[in-house]
């Protein structure tokens, strides 16, 4: 079972601080603060509360076993699976675990998943409803977008490459703490930046961070064309 880390109510409200002083100091967005600090959004609030009620003891996540999970992680877990329909059960349910989403034991997404007909790895592959990956003829025509789960150290990071097509040169890597839009909006600004007054037509899948409002600031920042792939 994954380890989880259990805060005394003193590193709480250190955190706490820390996350204040990084608002006012640093310039940067409060996603990317806790995401640095390894706190999801969910437990910085959920201690914020606590700590205007005078409660920040201790407390442990403990993955529910259960035969039957509740409909709405039954819903939850269909959702997340749909979007990430690459993964395996294990993975998801940490995947889901780490996102503050449903705290439930591998086994019963396993149940889940196979209820639904969401298990992949059984699953045949469908032909591709995508469109066609361009055949770059020159550096910079066409670049992908490709995301990866490694496990490092004790937890997933995501390895996000930026590779281009035409020399399969990898323009820029970064491993990062989550898949939030902003993190791999700012990941491929850093890519382009490195090539200015170039306009690469971006090959990516269909995940939920290229449809978000980041994704799009970068695109329309760089006068970008999209060439999203049917996962």
């Amino acid at each position: 079972m994954k380890p989880y880390r259990r805060y005394s109510e003193g590193e709480k409200r250190a955190l706490l601080a820390t996350v204040e002083r990084a608002q006012e100091h640093s310039g940067q967005p409060l996603s990317w603060i806790l995401s640095e600090l390894g706190l999801t959004p969910s437990v910085y609030y959920d201690w914020l509360e606590r700590e205007k009620a005078g409660n920040l003891a201790d407390w442990v996540v403990v993955l529910r076993c259960s035969l039957a999970a509740l409909p709405e992680e039954i819903e939850a877990v269909v959702a997340y699976a749909e979007v990430h329909h690459r993964e395996g059960y294990r993975r998801l349910a940490w995947m889901m675990v780490d996102e503050d989403i449903v705290y439930l034991a591998p086994s019963t997404v396993y149940r889940i998943l196979d209820r639904y007909d969401l298990l992949y790895r059984w699953k045949r592959p469908e032909p591709s409803l995508g469109r066609r990956v361009p055949e770059a003829t020159y550096p910079d025509e066409v670049w992908h977008v490709d995301l990866m789960y490694l496990w490092v150290n004790g937890r997933w990071y995501f390895l996000v490459t930026v590779l281009d097509s035409y020399s399969r040169y990898i323009v820029h890597w970064e491993l990062a703490r989550s898949m939030l839009a902003q993190e791999i909006a700012e990941i491929a600004a850093v890519a382009l930046e490195k090539v200015p007054g170039k306009r690469p037509r971006i090959v990516r899948d269909n995940g939920s961070q290229f449809v978000a409002k980041e994704w799009r600031e970068v695109i329309r920042h760089f006068e970008l064309e999209e060439i999203p792939m049917a996962g």
